[in-house]
């Protein structure tokens, strides 16, 4: 760049001589048109020698717009009055040159015209260009375009960083080295018969130049004309995005536990209560058994009946603790299918001490058509059990004799 600036003013002037110099080789190639036309002599031929001229205003026209052409068609027509002066002045013969002039101008300054138009589509087509560079360049998001079947058109510097490979490696090679593209691709053909479609996006999994994968998000839109669509692909990385996701979603399980655990806490009080009683009955089932088998005329039906109501007031106690362990494990949201009905009563019987405790009646009005429904039980019962303990408080606090709690 300072190299540049150094030989900048050399540069300026060099141009500048050569613009002068075309422009004189053009006034130039304009008095040599017209010594062709006039300078041996008026003839016949004259009118015809005329369109001599078209070809130094087109050059004008051409290189220098309307402004070149208007200029140039005051010069021809002052060269023409000056040639027709010394030539021939006659009213007929400067009618029919000056009909021709009309002719030369109106073509010259239409073309000067079109020129220009065209210059300035130009200038504000590169002006759009170096303002969408400058933006495409300063985006942090990854912007690229590729075509129907995947090779990469274009690509801004933000793609290079997003997947540690150079622009000269990403131009042409295809999508699909980058990202899992199928289903991408897929989506895209399938707006190329919507009129007007909605951007894609889509999240799918990238592949930097190292081989490592992240997560990116993909929005996509069509342009181009029918049979030849083309696609802009903005990606950007979503690492950070999912990380927060899953911290917030640890953290919320946390808290969850957290509840449950002191919900456990205030509850076990109750559930030591409900455990003592199957305990007991084991112990006194026992101490009958062990009575029965010193007699020598032991009753094995009597016997029998008793080791069984053992083994039922055991796996009584099993199943209290079970619910207990279940209702305040972490969960991490796994779906099974659960009877509503079975559901709602397990939950009941986790409070079933403080409901007695507290003199409250549950009356249950469920269907007998209930479907199974596919829930995470553990937050379920956590609903549930919350709602119970909000119940059972207000009934506790309000001093009515009659307390009942409808579950419908």
């Amino acid at each position: 760049a300072c190299d540049f600036l150094r030989r900048r003013p050399a540069i300026l002037p060099r141009f500048r001589l050569t613009a002068a110099a075309e422009g004189l080789l053009q006034c130039l190639s304009i008095v040599g048109a017209l010594i062709v036309i006039f300078g041996f002599g008026h003839n016949t031929y004259s009118f015809e020698l005329f369109y001599l001229l078209f070809l130094p205003l087109v050059w004008i026209a051409v290189r220098h717009g309307l402004r070149g052409a208007t200029a140039a068609v005051f010069v021809i027509q002052g060269g023409l009055i000056v040639s027709l002066e010394f030539v021939d002045s006659s009213v007929g013969t400067v009618r029919t040159f000056q009909l021709l002039m009309f002719a030369l101008a109106t073509t010259g300054l239409m073309l000067g015209a079109i020129v220009s138009e065209l210059h300035r589509v130009a200038l504000a087509l590169a002006e759009s260009q170096a303002r969408l560079s400058a933006i495409l360049n300063a985006e942090r998001d990854g912007v690229l375009t590729i075509n129907a079947r995947g090779p990469i058109e274009s690509a801004n510097p933000a793609v290079e960083e997003l997947f540690g490979c150079p622009s000269r490696l990403l131009l042409g090679a295809d999508i699909r080295n980058l990202l899992t593209a199928d289903d991408l691709l897929h989506a895209l053909t399938g707006t190329a018969s919507i009129t007007r479609p909605e951007p894609l996006r889509l999240e799918l999994v990238g592949r930097r130049d190292d081989g490592s994968v992240f997560p990116i998000e993909v929005t996509g839109g069509r342009f181009g004309s029918p049979g030849d669509e083309r696609y802009t692909l903005v990606i950007r990385d979503i690492t950070l995005r999912r990380e927060a996701e899953a911290r917030a979603q640890q953290h919320q399980s946390e808290i969850a536990q957290v509840s449950r655990l002191a919900t456990a806490d205030e509850m076990a009080s109750a559930l030591a209560h409900e455990i003592n009683q199957p305990l007991a009955a084991i112990a006194t089932y026992a101490r009958g058994c062990l009575r029965l088998m010193k007699h020598d005329s032991c009753e094995i039906e009597i016997l029998k009946e008793g080791v069984e109501q053992i083994v039922m007031q055991a796996e009584r106690a099993g199943d209290i603790l079970d619910r207990l362990r279940d209702f305040v494990r972490t969960g991490s949201g796994r779906r099974e299918v659960v009877d509503v009905k079975t559901l709602i009563e397990t939950t009941i019987s986790l409070a079933k001490i403080e409901i007695a405790q507290n003199g409250i009646e549950v009356q249950l009005r469920l269907a007998a058509d209930l479907p199974a429904v596919a829930v995470d039980r553990v937050q379920i019962e956590q609903v549930l059990i919350n709602l119970l303990r909000n119940a059972i408080d207000a009934l506790a606090s309000s001093g009515s004799s009659k307390r009942c709690i409808f579950v419908a």
